[in-house]
């Protein structure tokens, strides 16, 4: 993406304070992630139950002061939809995108799935009959399905009249028994008790994408619908419907809260409008949104026994809660642990100074190295965050890359973006480079419209794309001696070069076998050595400035690069972070590389940066948080970090269904073979075969043998042989 910014250092290696732990990866956030539902304890407020959209379901005992994963069972952990019993506060139910429905009856302790009888796994939600002890509805992408016995067997539900299948949400009538359904393309389904067939009620909903119901008085149950085009009204029950929603600016409704103790008081999520109150029934809303940085939103959720407690999740920017209504919100995401982070800066400018851009998120900031994080998203219109830059000459000036909303730029002392887009034709932006010289030319690419140019600090744009054949552009490099020289690493083509600042282009992909490219780095004491991430070929380099480029991935188990970061003080030293492979580290200019993983459980790891100040601070940022390691190396790398000894580590984990995750490492360059073995001494599958350099190595087996067929239980070795070395391993499968 950017030439890295070095500053000499005339001593040794230093330490940083704080969380960190010496050649471990430690995270304190940012804290985060997308909030899909909310759960209340109907009588202790302190009890709360998030659903996160891909990692699981959390729990706070404290009101959201702090999280804890609460996931143990849950096969899928795309969570949809969380619901408590209405008898039994310890019975809890989450609905997942494809692995059905799961019960916990301890609280979220253990789950198990609860699925006899459905013929899907994505369910969106659930609804209990309180008149009927047991009877729970369940809507699907295939329909609805009823359960007599608390979920324990479904059955189908007739389908008869129903145009679409493809359900969001179930309603039931404590009156009469008629049953509602929300739909996501079809609108709104009712169908009475005496009633075979469903009846589609779509009289005045302009869009028919409903996200939720919800009966806005008890009495009579007027009905209140939230969907994509804002919240209507039917006063008699699904037969016409009138928009309700004055004073709603930002009409994507995904929520409705009603007030369980004043039926005046009504809530709803907006996807870009925050939080909407209504103080009449409904008649006026306006917007609660004080301290509310992410206003694009999933859910609301009041506390049921305490009315002034209410709960927001977000898109990206985890949960916010209010203990006053909604007059003012504050973020309650202390160990959410699902922020994803896009793009990380370290302030050159400024000692201990962080920015991570996130998806969904927006910018975080920390000024003490990652300890502790804030976000700073005043202005944005959209909190997809691809890349964060900065001004390499002018202190706290940050550049941020959002994603179809184009270049966002923030002053000195200011918290606030201003949005820059003169002139730029498609805002699907991608990346963003500064002319370390001349810091008013920028450069970005976009994700169909090639490459745009700015010469005035992203007041207007101008394409710049003469000669450039693929537009699907995703990152570009400025050389930092002499900025008339750019790299852009494209979709399908691989690398196209400029040598007269982006003016016209020609294509330098020779030797490139993936031409999917992510990331450029520029060794900045050698400029004609650049280094190229590829999703799917690992890291090629070049040494003549383009013209040749040579695979270098010795020691890469995962060849999706997502990111690179070259050591400013020492330019031999690399690291990239991979898709599902973590962080490895290379000593020898991309010769070979090292796995890095101490400490880091998250693989997935989209962005590496190294602290300019301090070359032996590093970061990774993850789909769960942003990591960083402070090193302590010897003078040599303890000799270039290789390991001393080959050894055979146990598999993790053990017992294992079906996949397992082997390690090992080897001192010397030699044959290995790595091979599984049956009780009988038979071989089974071999894992690797093949001369590998000097370095510690993880493969997975996913219990097939050779022939691609999957093996019964039972005990199994592993064998590692290392020239003269064997060493085995007892493995045990489960099924």
């Amino acid at each position: 993406m950017k030439f890295a910014i070095g500053i000499i250092l005339c001593c040794a290696l230093l330490l940083v304070p704080g969380f960190a732990q010496q050649n471990v990866w430690t995270s304190n956030g940012p804290y985060g992630g997308d909030v899909t539902c909310l759960a209340v304890d109907p009588t202790n407020p302190n009890v709360v139950y998030a659903g996160l959209a891909e990692v699981g379901v959390w729990k706070s005992t404290n009101s959201g002061s702090k999280w804890t994963k609460k996931s143990k069972g849950l096969f899928d952990e795309q969570i949809q939809g969380l619901f408590i019993h209405p008898v039994t506060n310890n019975t809890i139910y989450t609905c997942t995108q494809s692995g059905g429905i799961f019960k916990s009856t301890d609280a979220g302790e253990n789950w198990v799935p609860s699925n006899v009888g459905l013929t899907t796994w994505n369910v969106r939600s659930l609804y209990f009959d309180i008149n009927m002890p047991g009877r729970v509805f369940a809507a699907t992408d295939k329909g609805l399905f009823e359960s007599m016995n608390n979920g324990d067997v479904w059955q189908t539900v007739d389908k008869t009249g129903m145009i679409s299948q493809d359900l969001s949400c179930v309603l039931l009538s404590k009156l009469d028994g008629t049953i509602f359904l929300g739909s996501t393309n079809a609108g709104v389904y009712k169908r009475a008790s005496q009633d075979t067939a469903w009846t589609q009620a779509t009289n005045g909903l302009e869009n028919l994408k409903v996200n939720s119901l919800e009966f806005k008085t008890k009495a009579t149950e007027e009905l209140l619908a939230a969907t994509d085009n804002g919240l209507y009204l039917s006063i008699d029950r699904g037969g016409s419907w009138l928009p309700f929603q004055s004073g709603i600016e930002k009409p994507q409704i995904m929520d409705i809260a009603l007030d369980p103790l004043n039926e005046s008081t009504l809530y709803v999520a907006s996807y870009g409008g925050g939080v909407y109150k209504s103080d009449n029934a409904g008649f006026s809303w306006q917007g609660v949104n004080s301290g509310l940085n992410n206003q694009y939103l999933f859910c609301v959720e009041i506390a049921p026994s305490q009315n002034t407690i209410l709960f927001a999740g977000t898109f990206g920017g985890g949960i916010y809660k209010t203990v006053a209504s909604g007059l003012i919100w504050s973020e309650a995401n202390t160990g959410l642990r699902n922020a994803y982070v896009t793009s990380i800066l370290c302030d050159p400018n400024t000692p201990n100074l962080v920015y991570a851009g996130t998806r969904g998120g927006g910018v975080y900031m920390s000024d003490n190295h990652g300890n502790s994080w804030a976000p700073i998203n005043l202005g944005f219109k959209n909190l997809s965050v691809m890349m964060v830059a900065i001004d390499p000459l002018v202190k706290d000036r940050v550049y941020a890359v959002v994603w179809q909303s184009g270049i966002y730029i923030k002053e000195p002392g200011l918290n606030l973006w201003t949005q820059k887009k003169n002139g730029l034709t498609d805002r699907r932006v991608t990346d963003l480079a500064v002319n370390p010289l001349n810091p008013s030319v920028l450069f970005t690419t976009t994700d169909g419209g090639g490459v745009f140019t700015s010469i005035n600090r992203a007041e207007s744009w101008q394409p710049t794309n003469i000669g450039l054949a693929d537009l699907r552009c995703q990152t570009i490099a400025v050389d930092p001696t002499n900025p008339s020289v750019l790299y852009v690493g494209t979709e399908t083509t691989g690398i196209w070069k400029s040598m007269s600042s982006g003016a016209t282009w020609s294509q330098q992909s020779f030797g490139i076998t993936v031409p999917a490219i992510t990331d450029i780095v520029i060794n900045r004491t050698n400029p004609q050595m650049v280094y190229a991430a590829s999703f799917g070929g690992g890291v090629f380099k070049t040494t003549n400035g383009g013209a040749e480029w040579t695979a270098k991935s010795t020691g890469l188990q995962e060849t999706l690069v997502k990111s690179l970061a070259i050591d400013p003080i020492n330019p031999n030293i690399l690291y990239c972070g991979t898709w599902s492979g973590g962080v490895y580290k290379s000593l020898d200019g991309g010769e070979s590389w090292l796995l890095w993983m101490s400490g880091l459980d998250n693989p997935h790891v989209p962005a590496v940066a190294i602290d300019p100040m301090q070359s032996n601070v590093i970061y990774a940022g993850t789909s769960s948080g942003v990591y960083r390691m402070d090193q302590v190396v010897s003078a040599v790398e303890e000799s270039m970090d290789v390991p001393r000894t080959f050894s055979l580590e146990q598999n993790v984990p053990n017992p294992f269904n079906p996949t397992t995750r082997i390690g090992y490492q080897i001192s010397e360059h030699e044959s290995v073979s790595l091979t599984i073995y049956n009780i009988k001494g038979e071989r089974i599958a071999i894992l690797f075969s093949g001369e590998q350099t000097p370095g510690r190595y993880q493969t997975v087996w996913d219990s097939r043998d050779d022939q691609g067929q999957y093996v019964g239980a039972g005990v199994y070795f592993c064998r590692l042989q290392v020239g003269d070395f064997v060493k085995t391993r007892r493995l045990v499968l489960i099924r």
